[in-house]
């Protein structure tokens, strides 16, 4: 049985906050995921790194796939958090792409995230990826609703939200800082990437002397 206090035991968090032993044991567990990568790390070594017996890690989640899965939940759930802020601006759609954008290449151009990433679909069945699909969800809706509020306005011609919302969520990737990327030329700062993303979406790429 697993002592009290291992289930009970709270830290200091981020800003002096109560932080769980699950809370605890998730941010350990990416901290050592990104400094030794996903397959070397083990849950004893987890277990030693946060000071709690390994029982106590299997308390909280069933396995280290589960435990990766809600790693990668945490850090879409911080996208989500500023993608949310996004909602209170009021302007044209393209300045409104253009700092959900600029969001998303903040958080991609940390190498780490894209490691975290890659070694989840590399090493995490399907079966754990129901709450990193759910986030998925949760993005493409909130840019589904940008898209369909620019075709109420009038902004934009009329358009299938979330196929919208799918081709602005890829383009960005295409732009992302990938660490091992094949490309000769690295992607344009997150700024510029941002402005590109979002004048591409709206506008293509014919010069208006074409048109």
């Amino acid at each position: 049985m697993l002592a009290q206090e291992e289930l009970e035991t709270a830290s200091p968090g981020i800003e002096g906050a109560p932080q769980s032993s699950r809370q605890r044991i998730v941010e350990t567990a990416r901290a050592l995921f990104v400094e030794r990568d996903y397959a070397s790390v083990s849950m004893q070594q987890i277990a030693d790194a946060t000071g709690l017996r390994k029982a106590s890690l299997y308390h909280h989640f069933k396995s280290k796939e589960a435990l990766f899965a809600e790693v990668m939940a945490a850090e879409m759930d911080r996208l989500l958090v500023d993608f949310a802020i996004v909602r209170e601006f009021e302007g044209p759609i393209g300045e409104l792409l253009e700092r959900v954008a600029l969001i998303n290449y903040a958080q991609f151009a940390q190498p780490e995230l894209y490691q975290l990433a890659s070694d989840f679909f590399k090493h995490v069945p399907e079966l754990e990826h129901e709450e990193v699909h759910k986030r998925l969800h949760e993005m493409e809706a909130f840019f589904a609703e940008i898209f369909a509020q620019a075709v109420e306005r009038g902004e934009i011609a009329p358009i299938h939200p979330h196929h919208a919302a799918t081709m602005f969520f890829h383009m960005m990737m295409a732009l992302a800082n990938d660490p091992n990327d094949f490309r000769s030329i690295p992607p344009p700062p997150p700024e510029e990437a941002a402005r590109l993303v979002s004048h591409v979406m709206l506008h293509g790429l014919v010069s208006p002397r074409a048109e």
